[in-house]
């Protein structure tokens, strides 16, 4: 099953329902972004300790294979003007 990731939160303090769903379905689970993307998410903390003491992941965005965030709003090539 693919998730929406994040999720709407119904209570501004607490985690959405739909993040301990998905740590019961597994310790990585499929998402997919507000822009569509596909990615994988780790939901129990021992794996994600695991992840970040892992050396072939890097949060270097100089590394080469670093990801690099691709939204229409990244790409947008002038600003917005504000409504405020």
């Amino acid at each position: 099953m693919t998730h929406t990731y994040p999720a709407a939160r119904q209570q501004p303090l607490h985690p959405p329902d739909e993040y301990f769903a998905m740590a019961q379905e597994g310790p990585v689970v499929r998402a997919e972004l507000a822009e569509g993307r596909q990615v994988w998410l780790v939901t129990r903390y021992a794996e994600v300790r695991q992840l970040l003491a892992d050396t072939r992941f890097s949060s270097d965005a100089t590394r080469p294979g670093y990801p690099t965030r691709r939204s229409p709003s990244c790409a947008r090539s002038t600003p917005r003007a504000s409504t405020i």
